[in-house]
């Protein structure tokens, strides 16, 4: 993962306390014990509430997807130093985006019904229990936010 084994036993042991890891196991490696982990769900969405601090800048859902969002820069910086990056084509395995833009209520619900169908898909990969051969490991980080000060694109 690319990080100290210090800082992966502390994430780790955060994450159990918050309990979006349990404890599933042990094993031995050489003479010590080592827990095993599991998540507690396939997959694990923040629901958006008002800032519980005056500044808003302490709620769940901002920590959480700073927290996603400096994953998926980590995994763009490793993806872009293989070969194994696809930008086009119908296998594709490469696609970034941020973009501002103005939906009308027919075309917001046109986009939810796409992000639905994409959670569809990633789950039911993520619920297979062995990979099928051809499988591809990728990483998928999206965020929905609306922007109600803003009167212009270029903002």
């Amino acid at each position: 993962m690319g990080r100290p084994p210090s800082a992966i036993h502390y994430h780790v042991r955060l994450l159990a306390q918050s309990g979006l890891l349990k404890k599933s196991g042990e094993r031995r490696e050489g003479r010590r014990r080592e827990a095993e982990y599991s998540m507690v769900a396939d997959a694990i969405a923040v629901p958006a509430h008002r800032p519980s601090s005056e500044d808003g800048e302490n709620t769940l859902a901002v920590k959480t997807m700073a927290s996603a969002f400096r994953m998926a820069e980590r995994d763009i910086r490793a993806a872009l130093s293989e070969d194994a990056v696809r930008r086009e084509g119908e296998d594709r395995n490469f696609y970034a985006i941020r973009t501002h833009c103005r939906l009308s209520p027919q075309e917001m619900a046109e986009l939810n019904r796409h992000l639905d169908v994409m959670l569809g898909v990633v789950l039911e990969s993520i619920r297979r229990e062995q990979p099928q051969e051809g499988d591809e490991f990728v990483s998928l980080t999206l965020a929905l936010v609306p922007l109600p000060n803003r009167t212009t694109r270029s903002q």
